[in-house]
C-alpha cells in the first residue's frame, strides 16, 4: 500500500500537469486566433466614446492624418489604419453642434445625408437610419463613393450630445470590403457611449 505522502505528491504532480497543459492550450489558442479576434480597448474624451480596436490597426501619424484627410476639411482627432496605404481606417472625432436640446435623429440622418450628397455627388447609399448600439441610438450612414483613385466604402455613426456631435467612421477601399466588413461589424458592436 502506498504511503500517504506519496499519494499526496502524486496528486500534486497530477494537478500541476493539468495546470501546465491548460496553460499550454490557452497559449496555443491565443496564437492561433485570427488577428481580428484580438483587440485592445480604447477610449476617448474621458471615456465618452470607447470600442475594441482590432490588433491589426495602428495609430496614424500626424503626417498620415494630414495626407488621408487633406481633401475633407479638418481631420478626425484619432485615426487608425490597417495598412500603410491608409486605405483601411477607423476614425473618431467630435464637432461642435449648436444647442443642447434633444435632436430628432431621423431628421439628423436626412440632414447629414443631404450634406454628404452635396460633396459626394456619386454617393451610393447602403443604409441611412437610426440604429441602437449597446443601448444608445446613433445616426448611421453606410455608403460607397468614388474617390479620385478608387471606390471607397464608409460606415459613419454620429451621436449628437451636449452641443457636440461625436463621430465614428470605418472606411475601406471597396475591393477589400468583404475582408473588412466583419471586422467593422465587430468594432461597431463594441462601440460604447458614456455620460
Amino acid at each position: 500500500m502506498a504511503r500517504p505522502s506519496a499519494i499526496n505528491r502524486d496528486r500534486r504532480c497530477a494537478a500541476v500537469m493539468r495546470w501546465a497543459w491548460t496553460l499550454a492550450l490557452i497559449v496555443v489558442a491565443m496564437l492561433c486566433l485570427p488577428e481580428t479576434a484580438r483587440t485592445e480597448a480604447v477610449s476617448f474624451y474621458g471615456g465618452r466614446v470607447s470600442f475594441a480596436l482590432p490588433a491589426q490597426f495602428r495609430s496614424m501619424t500626424a503626417q498620415e492624418l494630414a495626407l488621408k484627410y487633406s481633401r475633407h476639411g479638418s481631420p478626425p482627432e484619432f485615426a487608425y489604419t490597417a495598412d500603410d496605404t491608409l486605405g483601411i481606417s477607423i476614425a473618431v472625432g467630435r464637432l461642435p453642434f449648436g444647442g443642447t436640446e434633444p435632436i430628432n435623429l431621423d431628421r439628423f440622418v436626412d440632414e447629414v445625408a443631404r450634406g454628404l450628397e452635396s460633396v459626394l455627388p456619386d454617393v451610393n447609399w447602403k443604409e441611412r437610419e437610426v440604429i441602437t448600439v449597446n443601448a444608445v441610438d446613433w445616426a448611421s450612414l453606410e455608403f460607397t463613393f468614388e474617390a479620385p483613385d478608387q471606390a471607397v466604402y464608409s460606415r459613419m455613426l454620429l451621436r449628437p450630445a451636449d452641443g457636440t456631435v461625436y463621430t465614428f467612421t470605418c472606411n475601406t477601399v471597396v475591393r477589400r470590403l468583404d475582408e473588412f466588413r466583419p471586422v467593422f461589424d465587430s468594432v461597431v458592436g463594441s462601440l460604447r457611449f458614456g455620460p
